[in-house]
């Protein structure tokens, strides 16, 4: 899995044909979808179906035959001991196949090449990112434009992505904060904006299984769902505790800490102990640096500075009166912990 990330991060603005060949010949990716096993006189068509199904053509756009002829050609693609990509020669079929409409002694790389060079890969890529950058709800027409630069570039991610992002509709009010932040992206955001610090470095782990997304481990090949597939009754209310009882303004029997325990998979030894780890997931942050970024605000206005800074949609005036509640006046920079903790603890701060 560090090996694909690798490659992952090597690739993602660069040309989409360079990311689809080192994907294909990861270590994670050959043994995941049984390569290993595809063999002349034996082909496994996993390998060959999901390259179509999840990585360029998407379902309905190839056929079960293009898949058993594909299969063939992904035959020897193997690792060694070490881990590495290698080709085995004695378990590859060097015969004649046909695979969507091309025919002869084809190779993987061939079909690779091959599933590139239809406009439907740049299509299915380009809805793909849309969707994870833009807004779940697909305009079309827009992807359609999209998707013939995209070809045209010959892949290029960099170009397509500046394209997106430069774009005066990309900032439309029907695509801001229409995302629901994944587990992974919502604790950046505690990181990048407070550096927050657990006191046992476990519950990081722990919360990112309770939430649904534990790096290096997705649940299958496709990759985690995303989208509402992130938000059930009880994550949101985890999602909405968790800055409360990483910062005591829960008690210890309050602040989720049992819930963690019990739903995480822990050993024997540490549950029986857990009365005596209650406040580990209490966290210490910096908020002076936050502070800083709003010296120039009175204190009347620093609720909507904050709520402006924080959440890319508006709250209602009976959220923000609470919010006033909530604020501790004694400083500049205890007016902007508390009420930062408490816009964190909003389900409006899970959009993005």
């Amino acid at each position: 899995m560090q090996d694909q990330n690798n490659s992952l991060r090597t690739h993602a603005l660069g040309k989409f044909s360079d990311l689809l060949m080192a994907v294909a010949k990861d270590p994670a990716m050959i043994v995941y979808l049984n390569n290993q096993q595809n063999k002349k006189n034996a082909p496994n068509e996993n390998f060959a179906r999901e390259v179509m199904e999840l990585f360029t053509l998407g379902v309905g756009n190839y056929t079960e035959q293009d898949v058993k002829e594909a299969a063939r050609c992904f035959t020897g693609w193997q690792i060694n001991k070490l881990g590495e990509y290698t080709f085995n020669e004695i378990d590859h079929d060097f015969g004649t196949k046909t695979v969507l409409g091309k025919t002869g002694k084809l190779t993987g790389e061939d079909v690779i090449n091959h599933l590139l060079a239809q406009k439907q890969t740049a299509l299915f890529v380009t809805r793909k990112i849309y969707r994870e950058f833009v807004n779940y709800d697909v305009d079309e027409k827009r992807v359609a434009i999209l998707a013939d630069e995209f070809y045209a570039s010959g892949y290029d991610i960099s170009k397509l992505m500046r394209t997106i992002l430069t774009a005066d509709w990309f900032y439309d009010d029907k695509n801001v904060g229409t995302k629901i932040a994944s587990p992974v992206e919502l604790l950046v955001r505690y990181y990048r904006t407070i550096n927050i610090q657990p006191a046992d470095d476990k519950m990081l782990m722990i919360t990112q299984n309770l939430l649904g997304q534990q790096l290096f481990n997705p649940p299958n090949v496709a990759g985690w769902k995303g989208g509402k597939a992130w938000i059930d009754s009880s994550s949101l209310l985890l999602r909405m505790r968790m800055p409360l009882a990483m910062f005591g303004y829960m008690d210890s029997d309050e602040n989720g800490k049992d819930e963690y325990e019990d739903m995480a998979t822990m050993g024997k030894e540490e549950k029986r102990n857990k009365k005596n780890n209650k406040n580990k997931f209490i966290c210490s942050a910096d908020f002076t640096k936050l502070a800083g970024a709003f010296t120039e605000n009175d204190t009347d206005k620093l609720s909507t500075a904050l709520l402006n800074s924080f959440l890319q949609t508006d709250i209602s005036p009976a959220q923000q009166k609470v919010l006033m509640e909530f604020t501790d006046k004694g400083s500049k920079q205890k007016q902007v912990q508390t009420q930062a903790i408490h816009i964190m603890a909003m389900p409006e701060y899970q959009l993005i």
